[in-house]
């Protein structure tokens, strides 16, 4: 949408976007469910757990299911500008057992790799 020199700008800026514990487990290409955690073994107990809480989900779901009603109001307020930093819940594919007596290495992660 094109803006007036002399207009105002809507920009939607959003911070700390946190997806669910588990959530790849309904999405299309689930990573491997088994976890290193002391709580759980496997990512399929926080989908039980929430479904315990709300109800069955259905499974698989699109990958817009996790964004809720949010992506509805982005698109209703029309924003010139919309950034949100996103911070998933990322499980390698290969997990590894140190990860569960040492703190995660801080990555940036970009499309579908992760530096």
């Amino acid at each position: 949408m094109p803006v007036r020199a002399d207009a105002p700008a809507m920009l939607f800026l959003c911070g700390d976007v946190m997806t669910g514990r588990g959530i790849d487990q309904i999405l299309p290409h689930p990573c491997e469910p088994h976890l290193f955690e002391p709580y759980l073994r496997s990512a399929r107990g926080y989908v039980e757990l929430a479904e315990e809480a709300h109800g069955p989900i259905r499974k698989p779901v699109d990958f817009a299911y996790i964004w809720g009603d949010s992506l509805a109001e982005l698109e209703r307020a029309a924003p010139h500008v919309a950034r949100a930093g996103l911070q998933p819940h990322l499980r390698l594919a290969i997990a590894r057992p140190q990860l569960e007596r040492e703190a995660p290495p801080s990555r940036a992660v970009r499309g579908d790799r992760t530096e």
